[in-house]
């Protein structure tokens, strides 16, 4: 594969709306009026969405001359409403990070508006539907309790007895609770990914000598930063790049850390499924956005096959993440579409972990806490729930709505 033949070809595999919002996100586009004639403003805005780069493209075409006023108009809404959303998710982050810190809790913030403090010129400008905090294993019980306390609810039903937690806790990674008067979402993590995958950042976490960033006032602990691009890159291919945003955020950061941050990075990763992570993102930086990327890194993306696969995958992701999702069962088109997706995520799996990915995948099809949510066994019987899990996911099939 040589990346530079290979542009055209992967942006052309984006289908026509995901290519369209990419020109909306570059400042030097001109549209003309055949643009829209066939053009749905609704489908276009929940692209963006989907995305989350609404603020971005609103940012990018204000004064574009040549982009419509009254789909303009319609951004211009929902850039504001997006905004105050996100300078009450970085009130709320530092308010928790703040309660965390007063009971003795090393709380890492990840991603979020954090991260657009760093890379953005203003963090606004830096959509999420969440936060993400890392605390420590032997903290997560006691964070668990404060955030319940401070009125967070866990979103999902994720376990009903000691066992199935003790279950949940081990094979996964974070909770989800939401607390209805801020209208905030936190994933209180534990481990950076899923149980066993997170290994490339465990053992360089260091609680003690952790960099912070001032905000709010306050002292607030964040990943240094060659370990938090290696967790982007790990979480964004993991997501098989779906969203926009995520490959946004790699290209602020290879733009302001400069190409020889990235040759620094892949040097002092050594297992391949490492480095594949970080390839891919560099990768897909290139072809989408034209990022400028070292030789050395080149290279590496050319004698290494699957980083081509990998993102033909995410681009594929990329074009149907705005698709409305209806059950597999209901078409022979949505049929279709599932058992691509199914497919590519994971043959995309194997290209990054082995066949170790296929392993961890089927042993984690039998621990789904929906399934418990409609029907689990008692602790003494709980082998039984393995069994029952294949006939609970046919029932969550036939049953699945929109």
């Amino acid at each position: 594969m040589r990346t530079g033949v290979s542009k055209s070809k992967f942006i052309a595999g984006l289908n026509q709306e995901t290519q369209f919002l990419l020109r909306c996100l570059d400042a030097k586009s001109t549209f003309y009026p055949s643009d829209f004639e066939q053009f749905d403003p609704d489908i276009f805005l929940h692209n963006a969405e989907c995305h989350r780069v609404t603020n971005i493209v609103y940012t990018t075409i204000k004064t574009n001359h040549s982009f419509p006023v009254h789909i303009k108009n319609r951004l211009r809404e929902q850039h504001v409403a997006n905004k105050l959303r996100m300078l009450s998710y970085m009130a709320e982050l530092c308010r928790v990070l703040k309660i965390m810190n007063a009971n003795k809790i090393k709380a890492v913030a990840l991603k979020g508006p954090l991260l657009g403090e760093l890379y953005y010129d203003d963090y606004t400008q830096r959509e999420c539907k969440d936060l993400d905090i890392i605390v420590q294993e032997s903290d997560v019980q006691k964070a668990y309790e404060i955030l319940l306390d401070v009125g967070y609810k866990l979103s999902d039903i994720l376990w009903k007895t000691p066992k199935q937690k003790a279950v949940y806790d081990k094979t996964f990674h974070h909770y989800n609770l939401y607390n209805s008067k801020t209208n905030v979402q936190v994933e209180l993590h534990w481990r950076l990914n899923a149980a066993g995958s997170d290994s490339i950042l465990k053992s360089k976490l260091s609680w003690d000598t952790l960099p912070v960033i001032q905000a709010c006032g306050q002292a607030i602990p964040i990943l240094p930063r060659n370990d938090m691009f290696i967790y982007l890159c790990i979480h964004g291919g993991t997501h098989q790049w779906k969203r926009l945003f995520w490959l946004v955020d790699i290209v602020r950061i290879i733009e302001r850390e400069g190409a020889g941050f990235l040759v620094e990075i892949y040097n002092q990763l050594s297992q391949k499924s490492e480095k594949r992570y970080v390839l891919e993102a560099c990768h897909l930086a290139y072809v989408i956005f034209g990022i400028d990327l070292h030789p050395i890194i080149h290279e590496a993306i050319e004698k290494d096959a699957n980083i081509g696969r990998l993102s033909e995958v995410s681009i594929f992701s990329m074009s149907t993440i705005s698709d409305v999702y209806l059950s597999p069962i209901s078409s022979f088109k949505t049929f279709s579409l599932a058992m691509r997706k199914f497919i590519k995520f994971y043959w995309s799996a194997i290209y990054l972990d082995g066949y170790k990915a296929i392993f961890t995948s089927f042993s984690n099809f039998f621990i789904n806490p929906s399934y418990w949510s409609i029907y689990s066994f008692r602790d003494s019987f709980f082998v039984l729930n393995y069994i029952a899990a294949p006939f609970l996911w046919i029932y969550k099939l036939f049953n699945k709505v929109k």
